[in-house]
């Protein structure tokens, strides 16, 4: 079964629609975010260019930006991305769909990704970490956190 990606869209967009960038930026202060954050950065050394997929309305490409990192990010809801752009004007913002990235081959030193791959149904998540995989340069790094309780990732990662 294919999935609908315009469906996908205005349900982000709605998800999206009740959130603020400053209320996104408030959360890395969190204690529970710190952790993350600090894994991000202490794994990006010798990395520039870094691709967040599914950044939403950019509080990672934030924190990229205000570390040196030059962040690109794509999400399919454009809601978050108009968002972001308020915020982000310098940033590189991409709408689009994660399963089919509009980048070339190797064209990013890191891949990060918060949140998302658990929202795909298990027969999409290999797609998913196989764009991951196709625009990182080698040596690249790639860090997807997500939540395990999702049925669709638990089916992924018991079969």
């Amino acid at each position: 079964m294919t999935r609908d990606t315009g469906d996908d869209a205005r349900r982000w967009d709605a998800a999206w629609s009740d959130s603020t960038f400053d209320d996104e930026v408030a959360t890395l202060s969190y204690d529970w975010v710190q952790p993350t954050l600090q894994f991000i950065t202490r794994n990006l050394e010798g990395c520039r260019t870094v691709l967040e997929a599914g950044c939403g309305p950019g509080r990672i490409l934030h924190f990229l930006g205000e570390n040196g990192y030059l962040p690109v990010g794509i999400d399919c809801s454009l809601t978050a991305l108009l968002e972001a752009r308020v915020h982000l004007p310098q940033g590189r913002l991409v709408l689009g769909d994660v399963l089919r990235l509009p980048f070339g081959d190797e064209t990013f030193d890191a891949y990060i990704s918060l949140g998302v791959i658990e929202h795909f149904p298990a027969a999409e998540v290999d797609r998913c970490l196989q764009e991951a995989r196709r625009i990182l340069r080698p040596g690249g790094g790639h860090w997807s956190y997500l939540c395990p309780t999702f049925t669709h990732w638990r089916d992924w990662a018991t079969r």
